[in-house]
């Protein structure tokens, strides 16, 4: 089975328009393997011209997409940089990190910025409030995509697949880092998908907002209210608007909500051709 996941994430990666590291690449395979084995693989599949390596990456005839893209990708960031730091200074926002195309460093110059957002305890539709309005005043909506968002009592994902364990691991924080390390704690099931990944992972200094902290957690049942409220209100017009994807492509909880209904897990699905055992 090795060598078709390693063949199957390789054409998925190759559709996304990049190349793939080596450690990613042993990451990613949805079964145990030691890195020895995999090792073996990977040169078994060269021999075979399946595959070409170059320094540490996988699809040697990729690397000048695979640099380009990453360009675009790192410009597109610096460029918004300013604006994203503004939302990590945002009242009762924990942690923010890079998803899809921008986490992989894939973008194509017309992309827009996939976010993945930890909010305070009871505090993520205010939260979700403040960065619609302030990106309406910068000029940004919907630039800014704030695909999924989940508040500190809220860190365990119920959609369990190998498309979300993927899009976990392969997040850029862009600051207290400590919180995917949280998340990997509550989310055990990721290790069923990805069962090779470290749970150790360092913040990339070129995509670091601002410094770590520890936040400082005030009580109020008034503000707990406001925020149920907004809830309500944004449940009841989504549910109007896009009555099919509740439950489905949309999630909302008072503690989390995902909004983005197209994250091409389909892809995900069509490319695994067997499923992981539990």
């Amino acid at each position: 089975m090795s060598k078709n996941a390693i063949l199957n994430i390789i054409e998925l990666i190759r559709n996304s328009g990049s190349a793939v590291k080596e450690t990613d690449l042993y990451a990613l395979l949805p079964e145990q393997l030691t890195k020895d084995d995999f090792e073996k693989e990977l040169s078994e599949l060269e021999a075979a011209g399946k595959l070409q390596r170059l320094d540490d990456l996988v699809l040697k005839e990729r690397k000048k997409i695979h640099d380009e893209n990453k360009a675009i990708s790192r410009k597109l960031f610096k460029d918004n940089y300013s604006y994203l730091r503004i939302f990590s200074f945002l009242p009762w926002v924990r942690f923010i990190s890079l998803t899809g195309s921008n986490a992989f460093e894939s973008c194509a110059k017309d992309d827009d910025i996939d976010l993945f957002v930890i909010t305070a305890a009871d505090r993520l539709w205010l939260v979700y409030v403040l960065i619609v309005v302030l990106s309406k005043l910068l000029g940004k909506r919907p630039f800014f995509c704030f695909n999924y968002l989940i508040d500190e009592k809220n860190l365990s994902i119920d959609r369990q697949s190998y498309h979300n364990a993927v899009q976990i691991y392969m997040m850029k924080p862009l600051f207290n880092n400590n919180y995917k390390e949280e998340l990997y704690k509550h989310n055990q099931w990721i290790k069923d998908y990805l069962p090779n990944i470290a749970e150790s992972n360092t913040l990339d200094d070129f995509y670091r907002l601002r410094s770590d902290f520890n936040s400082r957690k005030i009580r109020s049942a008034l503000i707990t209210k406001f925020n149920d409220w907004i809830f309500g209100k944004y449940q009841a017009r989504l549910t109007q608007k896009y009555p099919a994807a509740i439950n489905k492509g949309i999630l909302l909880g008072k503690g989390y909500a995902k909004l983005h209904q197209n994250d091409k897990s389909h892809m995900y699905d069509k490319m695994m051709t067997y499923e992981v055992q539990k």
